[in-house]
C-alpha cells in the first residue's frame, strides 16, 4: 500500500512518457489478488484469524489505490480482481432505517449459522469490500477513473445497488455514532459510550481496534456513495413500491452523515480543527461530499433545508478563497516582484494538485447553485450576489498571479446566471461590465472557449440592460475594438448596431497594420459576420473600409509572402477567403438595390483585383511558376467571375470594357476554364490508316 501511494506518479527515468509503476503492474496485481482471496461468505460463518481479515482489508485499499491513479491496466484484470469484492444479494439483508430503538435491531446484523469463536473483526471484510467499491465508484464520477473500468464497475453491481447503498449507509450511520459526532436516539446529545442497538453490530466492545479505525476511515467515502446510489434508485424506482419507500427512509440520516463529514474536513482544510484526519484526506472527503450534495440545491427545501444550503455554499466559497494565494487581498500590485514566490508554501489550495478535484467540484456546485433553477430561486439572489463578488473583488486584483481557470470561469459565469434576476441593481451590472472588460486584454490566455464565450456573454448581457447608456455602449464597443477583441466587438455590435460606426476607424486601422498580419483574420472574419447578419450596414461598411479590404485581399492573393516573407497557408487562405465573402455579400446588396450604376463601378474596381490574383496563382489547369503560388485561390476568382456573368450579364460585358488587355485575357480565361470544368484541351492526334499504305 504504501508502495502504490509514494511511487503512483513517479516518473520512469529511463521513459519520461510512462510511470515507475506501470512497468510493475504485473508483479503488484498477484499480489493483491492473493490478499483478496478470501470468501466473505464463508469468513462470516466461520472462525477465522484476525490477520486474514487485515490481509483482505489491505488488498481492498490497494486495489482502490491503483484505481484512483489509473494503473490497472485492463478490463479483464479489473474484472478478475472485482469479483473477490462484490458481496452477493444474498449476503447483504436490506431494511428500512430503524426509526426508534426497539427497531433498531437491525437486520443488518451479520447473522452467524454457527458458533464461532472470535467475531471482534467480522466486520472488517464488508467494510473493506464495501469502501474499495464506493471510492473507485466516486472516483468514476469524479473522472479519475478510466472510463471502460468505471461502465465495468457500474455493470457489475447494478444487480445489488439498493443493497448496498443501504449496507453502505448503514457502515456510514455508525461510524459517524461511533466518533461520536451524531449519536443518533440521543435526544439529550450526550454521546453514548456503549452502543446495544447498532445498524450494524450488538455492542461497540464486540468491535477490535482495526475494525473501528478501518469504519472511522470509511465513513464520508461510503456515506457520499451510498446517498449517490439511493438517489439514483429513488429515481429509477416506482413511487409507491416498497423498495422506494425503504430507500427512501435512509436518504435523511445519511444526509446529515455527509453534512458532518462535509463540515469537518473543512475545518481540516481551513486549519481549524487539528484533528487525525490528513490534509488529503480532507481534500478527498470533501470533493465527494461536493458531488452528492449539488444534487440537492434545486430541490432545496424538501430533503436539505435552505437555512442548510446557504451554510454549506458558504463552506464553498471558503474554498474557493483559499485557491487564491493569501497574500493577493494583503498586498498591493503595485509591485509585480512582490508575488513572484513558492506559492505552494502559502496557506493556498493553489498548486496542490490533490486540491484539483475538490475545486472543480466547488466550482460545479457554485454554478448550480447560480443557475435559474437553483439555490437562488429559494434564497433569494443577495446572499449568491455578495458571495460572487467576494470572489470576484481579489480575481480583479490579482494581475499577474497565477490563478485556476477554473474558478475565473465559475465567477464569470456564475455572474452572468445571477445578472438576468430583474433585481438586479445598476452598480451591480456596470461593476460586472467593468470587470469582464478588464478580463479582455489576457482573453487569448485562456485555456479553454468555455471561458471566453462566459466572458463574452456576460458583456453581451449587461451592454442590452437598461442601466447601460447608449454612450457607454459605444464607448465599450471601441473599447473592443482598441484592444483588438474582435470576436466580442461582432457578438456587441449584433446586439447593438448603432455602436458599429465609431469603431470603424480602429478596423481600418487594424486592416492597414502590416507589422501584425495576426490581427487580418480576425478582423476580416468579424467584419463578414457583422455584414452577413445586418446587410444594411454594408453601405456605411464598404465607403469606410472597403478600400482596406480589396487592398489587403490583393496582398495576401498575390505578393505578400515576397514582400513580407513567408506566410502560413492556412492563415492566407483564411483571409483571402473572408475577404471573398465581403465582397461576394456587397455585391449581393447592391443587385437587391438594383443601383447599376455603383454596381458596375464597384463591380469594375473587384474585377481588377481578382484578374491579378489569377494571373499570380494561375488555375487549376494552369500552373504558375510562383513558388507561393494556390491555383485554389485562383479558381475562387473564376468562380466569381462566372456568378456575376450569369447574374448581371449587362454589367459583366461593360465591366470587362474597363479593364486592361492583360486583366481581361486573364478574366476570359477564367471564366472559360471554370465553366469547361478545368478540362485541359490538348491537340488530338491524326490517326494513321494502316491499309491505305501500299508496297
Amino acid at each position: 500500500h504504501n508502495l502504490i501511494n509514494y511511487l503512483a506518479d513517479t516518473i520512469d527515468p529511463n521513459e519520461k512518457k510512462s510511470r515507475l509503476l506501470e512497468e510493475y503492474t504485473s508483479q503488484i496485481l498477484p499480489c493483491i489478488k492473493h490478499a483478496l482471496n478470501y470468501s466473505m461468505e464463508d469468513s462470516e460463518d466461520s472462525v477465522d484469524n484476525e490477520g486474514a481479515r487485515n490481509l483482505f482489508l489491505s488488498g481492498c485499499e490497494c486495489l482502490l489505490l491503483l484505481a484512483k491513479h489509473r494503473l490497472i491496466p485492463d478490463v479483464s484484470s479489473f474484472k478478475r480482481l472485482l469479483k473477490t469484492i462484490i458481496p452477493s444479494k444474498e449476503m447483504l439483508s436490506s431494511s428500512s432505517y430503524p426509526n426508534n430503538k426497539s427497531d433498531a435491531v437491525s437486520a443488518l446484523h451479520i447473522k452467524p449459522k454457527s458458533f464461532v469463536d472470535n467475531r471482534t473483526s467480522i466486520l472488517l471484510p464488508r467494510i473493506g469490500a464495501l469502501w474499495a467499491i464506493s471510492g473507485m465508484y466516486l472516483s468514476g464520477e469524479l473522472g479519475s477513473f478510466q472510463e471502460k473500468l468505471f461502465a465495468t464497475l457500474k455493470q457489475e453491481i447494478s444487480h445489488t445497488e439498493g443493497e448496498i447503498a443501504i449496507n453502505c449507509a448503514a457502515l456510514a450511520v455508525d461510524s459517524c455514532r461511533l466518533k461520536g459526532i451524531y449519536p443518533l436516539g440521543s435526544d439529550t446529545g450526550e454521546i453514548p459510550h456503549e452502543y446495544k442497538s447498532a445498524l450494524t453490530f450488538q455492542n461497540l466492545k464486540n468491535v477490535d481496534d482495526a475494525t473501528k479505525e478501518a469504519l472511522m476511515d470509511s465513513c464520508p467515502t461510503m456515506a457520499c456513495f451510498s446517498l449517490l446510489l439511493l438517489m439514483k434508485n429513488l429515481s429509477e424506482a416506482n413511487e409507491n413500491c416498497e423498495k422506494n419507500l425503504i430507500l427512501k427512509s435512509w436518504v435523511p440520516i445519511v444526509l446529515r452523515v455527509v453534512l458532518v463529514e462535509f463540515y469537518e474536513s473543512v475545518h481540516i482544510i481551513e486549519g481549524i480543527d487539528d484533528h487525525h484526519t490528513s490534509i488529503e484526506s480532507a481534500l478527498e472527503a470533501c470533493a465527494h461530499c461536493l458531488l452528492v450534495l449539488r444534487y440537492f440545491i434545486e430541490d432545496a427545501g424538501n430533503v436539505l433545508s435552505i437555512d442548510e444550503a446557504q451554510n454549506v455554499t458558504r463552506c464553498v466559497f471558503k474554498i474557493l478563497h483559499l485557491s487564491i494565494p493569501k497574500f493577493v487581498e494583503e498586498a498591493s500590485t503595485d509591485n509585480p516582484e512582490e508575488f513572484q514566490g513558492d506559492y505552494s508554501n502559502s496557506n493556498s489550495l493553489l498548486g496542490n494538485p490533490d486540491a484539483v478535484p475538490l475545486l472543480s467540484q466547488a466550482c460545479t456546485f457554485v454554478e448550480c447553485a447560480c443557475r435559474p433553477n437553483g439555490l437562488k430561486e429559494k434564497a433569494g439572489t443577495e446572499f449568491l450576489i455578495r458571495e460572487v463578488l467576494s470572489v470576484l473583488v481579489v480575481v480583479g486584483r490579482s494581475e499577474g498571479l497565477p490563478l485556476n481557470m477554473k474558478l475565473l470561469n465559475t465567477s464569470i459565469l456564475s455572474s452572468y446566471y445571477l445578472i438576468q434576476d430583474d433585481g438586479m441593481t445598476a452598480d451591480f451590472v456596470k461593476g460586472l461590465l467593468g470587470f469582464s472588460l478588464s478580463m479582455l486584454g489576457d482573453i487569448d490566455k485562456f485555456d479553454s472557449d468555455a471561458m471566453k464565450n462566459s466572458v463574452y456573454e456576460l458583456i453581451q448581457f449587461c451592454l442590452s440592460s437598461t442601466f447601460v447608456s447608449q454612450a457607454e455602449r459605444i464607448f465599450c464597443v471601441k473599447k473592443m475594438a482598441e484592444c483588438g477583441n474582435w470576436e466580442a466587438w461582432q457578438l456587441c455590435v449584433d446586439g447593438n448596431t448603432s455602436a458599429l460606426y465609431p469603431s470603424l476607424i480602429h478596423i481600418g486601422q487594424a486592416l492597414v497594420d502590416e507589422t501584425d498580419s495576426s490581427r487580418h483574420a480576425d478582423v476580416l472574419i468579424a467584419i463578414a459576420t457583422v455584414a452577413k447578419n445586418h446587410q444594411f450596414l454594408l453601405p456605411r461598411i464598404v465607403s469606410s473600409i472597403g478600400a482596406q479590404v480589396l487592398n489587403l485581399f490583393k496582398s495576401y492573393g498575390s505578393t505578400y509572402n515576397q514582400q513580407k516573407g513567408s506566410l502560413d497557408k492556412n492563415k492566407r487562405s483564411l483571409v483571402c477567403v473572408n475577404c471573398m465573402k465581403f465582397v461576394m455579400l456587397t455585391y449581393q446588396f447592391m443587385v437587391s438595390e438594383a443601383d447599376s450604376h455603383d454596381e458596375q463601378i464597384f463591380l469594375a474596381i473587384v474585377f481588377d483585383v481578382l484578374s491579378t490574383i489569377v494571373l499570380y496563382n494561375g488555375l487549376p489547369n494552369q500552373a504558375t511558376t510562383n513558388a507561393d503560388a494556390d491555383p485554389a485561390l485562383g479558381r475562387m476568382c473564376a468562380q466569381f467571375f462566372v456568378h456575376v456573368l450569369r447574374t448581371s450579364p449587362v454589367t459583366f460585358k461593360a465591366c470587362m470594357g474597363e479593364l486592361s488587355e492583360k486583366s481581361r485575357a486573364s478574366l476570359e480565361t477564367s471564366v472559360r476554364a471554370e465553366m469547361s470544368g478545368y478540362i485541359r484541351n490538348e491537340p488530338t492526334r491524326k490517326k494513321l490508316n494502316i491499309k491505305s499504305f501500299r508496297r
